[in-house]
């Protein structure tokens, strides 16, 4: 385990914190769950650099495994939320490594969000010395910069046009996860959303058929500069949601 590569270690030492900083923040969390997460979330701000960077023995190891192994048990009761939620789409659509589509992820979620249990976001942010709910992003940023992890969604291959499928995708297999989260907006504005989408979806390939048809002379019962309209419009409409269901906090 000693010798795994840097980026390895990183990207799994990460994924743990986020484990234990979900379970955390969890709308289903409890004392118990709570205990052991905070617990956890202390070692990795305490060790995780310093193993990074050959500056710990075995000590500090031990932690990082206890603090992994605990990460694990929390979410089996408290489960996890937005940011897993919003990354295995990625890792599925770009073979990007699950910790580094959370380092992507994380930051971005916290900064928007943190306002949705003030108290328990400024919890973790002080044990990365932070002082309030707001130092958290910063404070993350900081420890993935200091593993050699910090990254967008971009540089990890993501583009515009991957935004409908992630989009549809993170809401069909992941919408337990993403209701998990502490978010108000996850569990009462997203279902309409969806809807929409969806509609809007639908409609875009039924205009699509239509445009194909008004090509065919014996069919032309639509002009085919107002299909193609309708059309891309319905498509631009689509895509717009798809990106605030994704990204919209």
């Amino acid at each position: 385990m000693m010798t795994m590569p840097k980026s390895v270690l990183a990207s799994v030492g990460f994924d743990a914190l986020c484990h234990c900083m979900e379970a955390y923040t969890s709308r289903i969390a409890q004392p118990f769950t709570d205990a052991l997460s905070l617990y956890a979330i202390g070692l990795i701000a305490g060790n995780l650099v310093n193993v990074y960077s050959d500056n710990a023995g075995k000590d500090g190891w031990e932690k990082i495994t206890l603090a992994s192994t605990i990460g694990g048990m929390v979410i089996n009761t408290a489960g996890v939320t937005l940011a897993h939620g919003m990354e295995h789409p990625a890792s599925g659509l770009r073979d990007i490594v699950h910790g580094k589509g959370l380092a992507a992820l994380t930051p971005a979620i916290i900064e928007a969000s943190y306002t949705g249990n003030e108290s328990k976001f400024a919890d973790i942010a002080k044990l990365f010395g932070g002082k309030e709910a707001k130092d958290l992003a910063l404070k993350i940023r900081e420890l993935l910069k200091s593993i050699n992890l910090n990254c967008t969604l971009s540089d990890l291959g993501i583009e515009e046009k991957d935004i409908p499928w992630m989009a549809e995708n993170c809401m069909k297999e992941h919408m337990r996860t993403i209701e998990n989260y502490i978010k108000e907006i996850f569990t009462v504005k997203i279902p309409y959303l969806c809807f929409m989408a969806v509609t809007a979806y639908l409609f875009s390939a039924v205009m699509e058929i239509i445009v194909k048809l008004s090509s065919v002379e014996k069919y032309n019962f639509l002009p085919l500069g107002v299909g193609r309209f309708i059309y891309s419009t319905n498509l631009y409409v689509y895509e717009l949601l798809g990106f605030y269901v994704l990204f919209a906090l």
